[in-house]
């Protein structure tokens, strides 16, 4: 007997991405021994195959060019001739132009599954029967019920080499970048500088996260606070969690890296701006500050407070 074939469908951004793990870990247990394939971003592949919830990578590149599209839809989808699809990606792009597509080019039954929140089911089963070439079969829609496991990043562990570098003693995470573009996300440089001088006179010391796209603004601490520890370009992302837990705090903007860290149920402290504020994480370990016409408008005092919580609470 066969193995099922399964194709999840998942791009991003980041942020994106780490919120549907618990329907991958989920799929992934619910068919055990199914050759599972997953079409996402370049961005997302490493964690991807870090999670060991996938057989099989495909990087779309989400260009205009006939060449992707034909890869994706034919080569990919219809081609692969699969028993399900987990559509987890709900752009007009999925939805409106791939899997239809797909539907028209392939000559077997099409069952797709789409993530729905209601009191009957967790998703919607929607089957297209092909009856012949070239036409979009008789679709019939049903729920279906996922047993969803929590996610619990087991799969993220420490590198050597920056457990090496952390300190010893109790440290705050900051993780101060944001996507290119969207500088209201972005408490600035200045006050985490300030927060990191601040909680270096009391004995605490800062660890700094980001990417080389964040150079200048972590140079901006680091002039501020000369004690902070930069780990930029250092760290994989399955590193995050993992320090996460390490820190008494890690405080962040509305950004990938501090949303993976926050469902690894380390302590955190989440910076929004108005526009982002329905963002907000409630659970228990996330503690939400929100900036009444900016994110500026939240101050280093109110943030040095709650962190200082965490070293009390030692």
């Amino acid at each position: 007997m066969k193995n099922e074939k399964i194709l999840v469908i998942k791009h991003g951004a980041f942020g994106d991405f780490i919120h549907q793990l618990e329907l991958m870990k989920s799929i992934r247990k619910a068919h055990k021994t199914a050759d599972i394939t997953l079409v996402t971003a370049k961005a997302q592949e490493k964690l991807a195959l870090s999670s060991g919830y996938f057989d099989n990578i495909v990087i779309d590149n989400r260009t205009y060019k006939v060449s992707d599209w034909y890869r994706i839809i034919k080569k990919t989808i219809v081609d692969g001739n699969f028993d399900i699809i987990y559509n987890l990606q709900g752009s007009k792009r999925v939805v409106k132009k791939y899997l239809p597509l797909a539907r028209f080019l392939s000559n077997h039954n099409l069952v797709i599954r789409y993530p729905r929140k209601d009191e009957d089911s967790n998703f919607k089963e929607v089957i297209f029967y092909k009856k012949y070439p070239f036409s979009m079969g008789k679709k019939e829609t049903k729920p279906y019920n996922l047993e969803i496991e929590a996610e619990d990043l087991s799969f993220c562990k420490l590198s050597k080499d920056i457990e090496n570098i952390l300190p010893q003693n109790p440290f705050v995470l900051l993780i101060p970048g944001c996507s290119m573009g969207h500088d209201y996300k972005r408490w600035s440089p200045q006050n985490y500088g300030n927060l990191a001088k601040q909680l270096d006179n009391d004995g605490i010391k800062t660890v700094i996260i980001g990417t080389s796209a964040e150079k200048e603004n972590i140079e901006k601490i680091i002039d501020i606070c000369p004690s902070a520890i930069s780990l930029m370009d250092k760290t994989l992302m399955t590193d995050l969690p993992p320090i996460g837990k390490k820190a008494l705090v890690s405080v962040g903007n509305d950004t990938g890296p501090t949303h993976f860290v926050s469902i690894s149920k380390a302590n955190v402290i989440a910076l929004f701006g108005p526009q982002t504020a329905h963002a907000q994480d409630k659970s228990p370990n996330v503690v939400n500050f929100v900036g009444k016409t900016s994110i500026n408008d939240i101050s280093v005092d109110e943030v040095k407070k709650a962190c200082m919580k965490y070293k009390n609470n030692l």
